[in-house]
């Protein structure tokens, strides 16, 4: 009777284990395709760049009132601060053009780097 007991419940685990390989190769080549599709489609017309973004990573010394400052001298708002990177993602004035206010961050000395927010 042991012997049946056992031999039942180690066909459940292993059919359980089976299922749930099924289930999560799935889901990972589904996931798979979802990304490439992400990544390879252009849609012809769209703008390569968020309208009216900027990325601009400040370097680590500056303190938060000179960046804010800065940011209200050039008639941008933070949208965003990634706590891992550092950088932000700055929402541009509309009379302001992306290259305009990339080459106005970029040559100031704070600033790490600035760029187009673009769309992957």
């Amino acid at each position: 009777m042991r012997r049946k007991i056992f031999s039942w419940g180690t066909w459940s685990i292993l059919a359980a284990l089976f299922v749930v390989a099924v289930v999560m190769t799935s889901a990972i080549s589904v996931a798979g395709q979802d990304f490439k599709v992400k990544q390879m489609t252009a849609i012809p017309g769209q703008p390569e760049f968020v309208p009216g973004e900027i990325l601009v990573k400040f370097k680590p010394a500056v303190p938060d009132e000179a960046i804010n400052r800065m940011n209200r001298a050039h008639g941008t708002s933070v949208i965003y601060t990634s706590r891992f990177a550092g950088f932000k993602r700055l929402r541009i004035p509309p009379a302001k053009t992306i290259e305009e206010m990339v080459e106005i961050y970029g040559k100031n000395p704070n600033v790490e780097y600035a760029e187009p927010n673009a769309i992957c």
